[in-house]
């Protein structure tokens, strides 16, 4: 789903002009083989408290639901219960390796490399990367049906103040 901009109306104007960076930035990355993409977006974390992030995304993804039409029922949305843990791990070189999981590019670790150079222009260093702590097909289908139209999987990279949702998976 591309983010457009009514997409945001409801939105503080700092979240609207990063979930446009994080938009171009992530079309920017290497395209996936045919059968597989990416989405991204950026959501505001309040006092760095990535413990929160579960009812943001909710939130944003009721708006999503009811602004672009997509017709899930509301309660479908609430059973979102995303459950997250700290992995120490550099956020190049997992997003080179998920990436390279679904692309056959040769400039992977070029393009991951721009990518985060830009992206840490405007939010600074990562301060962490969040995976699911199981794996939960429910939440993998909920993130699917709003952001692309089937999800294999998610993590975040979590910023001072921020959280960019990272969703692999096919629009097919």
């Amino acid at each position: 789903m591309s983010k457009e901009y009514w997409g945001f109306e409801n939105e503080n104007g700092d979240t609207g002009f990063l979930a446009g960076v994080v938009d171009v930035l992530t079309d920017n990355l290497p395209c996936c083989d045919f059968e597989y993409t990416l989405d991204a977006d950026i959501f505001p974390v309040e006092n760095n408290d990535i413990s929160h992030i579960n009812d943001t995304v909710k939130k944003r993804l009721h708006y999503y639901n009811r602004r672009y039409g997509i017709n899930l029922p509301d309660e479908y949305i609430e059973g979102l219960h995303l459950k997250l843990e700290k992995v120490n791990n550099d956020a190049e070189k997992i997003l080179c390796d998920i990436i390279s999981c679904y692309s056959s590019s040769k400039d992977i670790p070029e393009k991951v490399g721009e990518f985060f150079r830009s992206l840490n222009w405007y939010l600074q260093k990562p301060t962490g990367i969040y995976v699911s702590q199981s794996i939960d097909n429910k939440n993998i289908e909920i993130l699917g049906q709003v952001y692309l139209y089937m999800a294999f999987e998610y993590f975040f990279i979590a910023y001072d103040e921020w959280a960019v949702l990272f969703i692999f998976g096919t629009v097919l």
